[in-house]
């Protein structure tokens, strides 16, 4: 018998608009990901650390950790077979990762899982494929997937920039979603790219003193950046290395870079390049490796199966609105957030540039942004930062820190009380729904940092360039205290209203700012020395 599921129910993004339907003759490979037998067990144990000061938590090895989250032989036989007899072919399977990959024509894979394939026009004309229906698998295997690569192609996980550039552009000839196209679609012109003038902003030194870091180069530390596109340039990092006067850190890249629609890419180069400069301005002496991706499960993943990288901290600056991530991937990314949690890996997101709106919604649809959303990742939101240390809501135009509360999830327990206090400031907006941002930094287009582009200085704002300042304040701390502080959630929001923080920011994201937390800033910004000061200052009381 087979068992509809709504947990792989197409999640579209608000504004695509259907174009035709798929070629039933084009071939598509499908990544099944197995559910580990032990996740339950496992799961609890994550719940323990997370109530355990990091000083005393007791992380696993990645040999550990897989051998924990090791997948039944009796379920990989099964999802080989049923592949095998749908007369799929190329069918792999890996135990370690816990994958069955599998290639079909749209008509076979059509007839398999009960669906149809179309294709789809995004906001930026990019066509992507997407399926109707409800996907049906046997009874035997449903319990034992948590979720499909491959169904989608070409659709593209939302960024955060720190300016929206407006470039038209349909498909391009290498778009792999061309062959999916019956009729073949005219391209457009690019656009072009907006010169940049040379500009002047923050340096890392600048950022590390307002916020007072503590007083270390990230020694020891691996970040890990994931990156859904962009291409990295050694030599603007060289040219911005050079520039701060700072060491050129190891950088290393895990994967290749995928493809992307021209007007995605230029962002996407930004976005990579900020990722890397400021991270590498803020822990030079860290080593760094970005993680070319598909999907945030696809970099989650990547980081747990790097055997030759002990990665610390991991940093991402793309984002997609929570209503347009499917069930499934919610669910794999929620499972492997736990598992880079008993990896001692403290995760960092940034929580998005439209204020109290999501990704991709064109300021329509209300809510929060994944994977900052997740319970187990710090959402970094944004302020406008002035020289003498006075901080506002980064709020500019169309663009603002984003934040606000979940029109799906309910709160983790550990914001309880951080939302209670804001709710009694302003009842009119209480509801049960889990919130970002956690953390604020800098993130303004006004009095920006600086990156180097293409040669040239260039702003570095928006929260894409939050998400890698805190990242380099994590590494900082686990240098400073020579052991991980890990998934720090739930500590964060013990230290409220704390001298950890500063908390009373004012300004608006569309929701008002309060003391204590808020949907604009968070807890706030941090004080580096003073949040590393009580991380100390518990070591010997908080189990």
């Amino acid at each position: 018998m087979n068992t509809y599921t709504d947990d792989f129910f197409q999640t579209l993004p608000p504004t695509a608009v259907y174009q035709t339907t798929a070629d039933n003759s084009a071939e598509l490979t499908l990544t099944f990901h197995l559910l580990p037998d032990t996740n339950e067990n496992a799961l609890q144990s994550t719940s323990n650390l997370s109530n355990t000061h990091p000083k005393k938590r007791q992380y696993l090895s990645a040999a550990a950790l897989k051998q924990r989250f090791a997948v039944n032989d009796n379920t990989i036989q099964k999802m080989t077979e049923f592949a095998q007899q749908a007369e799929l072919k190329d069918v792999s399977s890996n135990a370690e990762t816990h994958e069955v990959t599998a290639t079909g024509t749209i008509a076979q894979l059509s007839q398999l899982l009960g669906v149809s394939f179309h294709i789809y026009q995004d906001d930026n004309n990019n066509p992507f494929l997407a399926y109707h229906g409800r996907i049906q698998l046997p009874d035997e295997l449903r319990a034992h997937i948590t979720g499909i690569d491959g169904l989608n192609v070409g659709l593209q996980a939302g960024y955060v920039p720190s300016k929206r550039l407006k470039m038209m552009q349909i498909a391009a000839e290498d778009s792999p979603v061309q062959h999916f196209i019956q009729q073949p679609k005219k391209q457009t012109d690019f656009a072009g790219e907006q010169e940049q003038q040379q500009i002047e902003g923050y340096s890392p030194q600048d950022l590390t003193a307002l916020y007072h870091f503590p007083n270390n180069q990230g020694e020891g530390q691996t970040v890990g950046i994931i990156a859904l596109g962009g291409t990295f340039n050694p030599s603007d990092l060289a040219t911005f290395c050079t520039l701060f006067q700072l060491e050129k850190p190891d950088v290393q890249i895990v994967g290749t870079e995928p493809w992307q629609p021209p007007q995605s890419k230029f962002i996407n180069d930004i976005e990579i390049n900020m990722d890397v400069q400021l991270v590498a301005g803020i822990v030079p002496k860290a080593k760094i490796v970005v993680y070319y991706a598909r999907s945030f499960p696809d970099g989650f993943r990547a980081v747990l199966n790097d055997t030759e990288n002990e990665v610390s901290v991991i940093s991402t600056s793309w984002a997609n609105g929570e209503s347009s991530v499917s069930q499934a991937e919610k669910t794999q990314s929620a499972m492997l957030l736990q598992q880079l949690g008993l990896r001692g890996i403290t995760v960092l997101a940034a929580s998005g540039d439209y204020g109290i709106y999501q990704v991709g919604s064109n300021n329509k649809v209300p809510g929060v942004n994944l994977p900052a959303a997740y319970d187990s990742v710090i959402a970094c939101g944004g302020t406008d930062l002035f020289s003498n240390g006075r901080e506002q809501v980064w709020h500019e135009n169309a663009n603002a820190s984003g934040g606000g509360f979940s029109i799906i999830s309910p709160p983790p327990a550990y914001q309880y009380y951080a939302l209670s206090n804001y709710f009694r400031q302003y009842p009119s907006y209480a509801k049960n729904a889990c919130a970002t941002p956690d953390l604020s930094v800098n993130a303004s287009g006004v009095n920006y940092t600086t990156m180097i582009f293409k040669g040239k200085p260039f702003k570095a704002a928006g929260t894409s360039a939050a998400a890698p300042l805190i990242a380099g304040l994590i590494a900082r701390l686990n240098t400073a205290l020579s052991y991980r502080v890990g998934n720090i959630n739930s500590f964060l929001y013990q230290l409220i209203g704390s001298n950890a923080f500063s908390s009373n920011i004012p300004g608006n994201n569309g929701l008002p700012a309060a003391v204590g937390w808020d949907p604009c800033t968070g807890l706030g910004s941090p004080n580096g020395i003073n949040l590393l000061g009580l991380i100390k200052q518990t070591e010997g009381y908080w189990e």
